[in-house]
């Protein structure tokens, strides 16, 4: 496979390793490339769209603009890395307050991603392929063109993605935590299973409170970040508090869709949740579970993290999964996290096919698609059977070496 350029919407990636990881961080140029290398892309040129406040709010926006210089200079430090650079605005909205929006950015994008496929149409770039990190639609103009003159633009999002008539890559949370530099104690499902842990268990933690804008928020040392329950007095910024996880909320804003735990200063006498035993995966992001009374149910949750016998945790108010509860992972037949990179050896009747990994394995690809004996995939282990591994992949085929 040739060279790889990537364009990232850094707003919209941060968005997603919030909802995923649970931790807000921005995308590296180092995390870039070697995340897309785990999935077969040498990547050689990254292109990050950022916004910086625009003159006349720039001291509205003091902080936000702060980070984001600091995020483009961290960009602009790498010779083979170039910020596609927009502004936020303030808006103000009808009842009397204010929004942030960011402009230009995908504009910016869209112009990047449609000069590199004039080039690589024409044979003036060394670049063969395009990766789009966004799950943005405003994006799609380019990467459409892209795919109607034949050059491969790959768009590579946490979900959404699947579901659009372009080339994709699901970006798995050990990819996240790559490709944002993360700590895989304190990331994603290890932070899950905590949460769960925590909720279930009704153990006793002590929690430091947020100062400033972040009044009611708590961190703990793990990474696991708390809000207050409604009736709990605040306590000091910096003084540590004991408290318990007595629910959970996937609807806070700076990390909509991840589990947050709901602190109080005594415990819930039936916290609500139940424990689930999973029985496998039905596709990349669903997993099939049953109950003690061998009830069969399907539900999202991210890639990875659980494999067939483990126990989930899910909240019985929204029917959300929190996460994997124990930690003792000696038993596992194999790992769920893992990148494997397959190559198709022949479709099967039935639909799937079986194919080949690094190792010389043999086992079975699901997907739908039709494809050819030498396509090759991403894709990650979901079961073992007795002829061998399950996998599943992760998108479409990858683009054929050079």
């Amino acid at each position: 496979m040739g060279k790889t350029a990537v364009i990232v919407d850094s707003r919209n990636v941060l968005g997603q390793v919030s909802a995923v990881m649970g931790q807000r961080r921005r995308p590296t140029v180092d995390g870039v490339r070697a995340s897309l290398a785990m999935v077969g892309f040498d990547v050689s040129h990254v292109h990050v769209g950022l916004a910086l406040a625009r003159d006349k709010d720039i001291s509205t926006l003091a902080a936000q603009h702060a980070s984001n210089d600091k995020y483009k200079e961290s960009i602009e430090s790498d010779l083979d890395a170039e910020v596609l650079l927009g502004e936020l605005h303030v808006k103000n909205n009808s009842d009397g307050t204010t929004r942030v929006e960011e402009k230009i950015v995908d504009g910016a994008c869209n112009v990047c991603i449609t000069k590199y496929v004039d080039a690589i149409l024409h044979g003036r770039s060394d670049v063969e392929s395009v990766v789009v990190l966004s799950k943005d639609i405003d994006l799609s103009p380019s990467i459409d063109y892209g795919l109607q003159v034949g050059v491969p633009v790959y768009v590579a999002a946490t979900d959404v993605v699947q579901r659009r008539p372009h080339p994709h890559l699901l970006l798995t949370p050990l990819l996240l935590e790559v490709m944002a530099g993360l700590s895989p104690a304190a990331s994603g499902h290890a932070l899950r299973e905590l949460a769960a842990m925590a909720l279930t268990e009704q153990v006793a933690m002590d929690w430091t409170p947020r100062p400033g804008r972040d009044s009611g928020m708590y961190t703990h040392p793990t990474g696991l970040e708390g809000i207050a329950k409604s009736s709990l007095k605040s306590a000091l910024s910096g003084d540590p508090v004991t408290l318990y996880a007595v629910d959970v909320d996937f609807a806070v804003a700076s990390h909509a869709g991840f589990p947050v735990l709901v602190l109080d200063s005594k415990p819930a006498a039936h916290p609500p949740v139940e424990k689930l035993t999973v029985v496998g995966r039905s596709s990349l992001l669903t997993v099939t579970l049953k109950d003690e009374d061998n009830s069969v149910m399907s539900s999202s949750f991210p890639a990875g993290g659980v494999v067939p016998g483990d126990t989930l945790v899910r909240h019985l108010t929204t029917g959300r999964l929190i996460g994997r509860l124990g930690a003792v992972m000696s038993h596992r037949a194999f790992d769920p996290d893992v990148i494997h990179i397959i190559r198709v050896a022949t479709a099967l009747p039935k639909g799937g096919h079986l194919g080949t990994d690094a190792s010389n394995r043999r086992g079975l690809i699901l997907g739908t698609g039709d494809h050819k004996p030498g396509a090759r995939f991403a894709a990650v282990q979901i079961d073992a059977k007795s002829k061998g591994p399950v996998w599943v992949a992760l998108g479409s085929p990858l683009p054929p070496r050079a």
